[in-house]
């Protein structure tokens, strides 16, 4: 059996989007704080796309989300 795969439209929009701190999982929106780099990046980097090597699409079933008190 085969696998399906991701179709080219998915594909385009997973590398298009742009990587904010906001939309990362190991950022903490309440506190603006990384739990990668256990710090407070700058507004600015915070604002720049693709800054962070280190971004993590969210994933709403990691216990160590940004949701979770640290």
């Amino acid at each position: 059996m085969s696998m399906a795969t991701k179709p080219a439209a998915l594909i385009d929009w997973e590398n298009a989007r742009p990587k904010l701190c906001w939309d990362c999982n190991y950022f903490h929106r309440e506190t603006n704080h990384c739990h990668t780099h256990a710090a407070t990046p700058p507004h600015q980097f915070q604002e720049t796309p693709n800054a962070c090597r280190d971004w993590k699409e969210h994933d709403p079933y990691d216990v160590q989300s940004r949701e979770v008190p640290f």
